[in-house]
């Protein structure tokens, strides 16, 4: 398994013992790396889901939350927290989230949304996003997820939507890319402050993520 981890996993550890301490980085190392690969094994699975679809909205997250043991949490692995029901509720501002995970992730795929998170480390950030090595971090994860979303599985609509889900990282992201996506086939995605969904929160709005998107 440690193979899988050499980049970007292991190429940026040392970033992440700038920021958080080496001791607390070795504590919680074995559940990162277990964190990272459920979710990356879980975002293949929902690149099935998406294989006939035509995404026309992207949202450009941070990373999987902390969890401590058990199955880790992040957006495709179970919907479980206030942060699904708000971008739930741009698509779905009058119906509620299926029991069925199964089922409310189709239903997400049917309206063309894909969301992909920008750093490897499943870890709590606040406080720490103004660090110089948060930055250098997003910057040597570009390839990680950038990669992705030129996978042979997805395609993407000519009037694609792009948001941010948080704005420092948003900034972050927008800073590293001087502002430009670059997607499969040569198509770009022009990143500006524009397209921040987050509130005076810092959080996702729903309502943002709806003007963004044109919903």
């Amino acid at each position: 398994m440690e193979n899988n981890f050499d980049y970007p996993f292991k190429q940026n550890l040392p970033r992440l013992e700038n920021i958080f301490g080496n001791l607390i980085v070795a504590g919680r190392k074995q559940r990162l790396m277990e964190i990272f690969d459920s979710t990356e094994r879980s975002w293949q699975k929902n690149l099935n889901r998406l294989k006939n679809k035509t995404i026309e909205n992207i949202l450009i997250a941070e990373a999987a939350p902390w969890s401590d043991s058990g199955k880790p949490r992040y957006f495709y692995n179970q919907i479980e927290s206030n942060y699904h029901q708000r971008i739930w509720r741009a698509f779905f501002p009058y119906t509620s989230i299926p029991t069925d995970n199964e089922k409310a992730f189709e239903m997400l795929a049917d309206k063309n949304f894909l969301l992909i998170d920008t750093i490897p480390f499943s870890i709590s950030y606040s406080g720490k996003r103004n660090h110089s090595d948060y930055y250098e971090i997003i910057t040597n994860s570009l390839l990680w997820w950038t990669e992705k979303l030129k996978s042979d599985k997805l395609s993407y609509s000519k009037k694609l939507n792009v948001a941010f889900a948080f704005r420092v990282n948003g900034l972050a992201v927008i800073k590293a890319t001087n502002g430009q996506l670059e997607l499969k086939h040569g198509q770009t995605i022009k990143l500006t402050e524009s397209i921040i969904a987050a509130d005076g929160s810092g959080y996702t709005n729903s309502e943002r993520l709806r003007t963004i998107y044109k919903l």
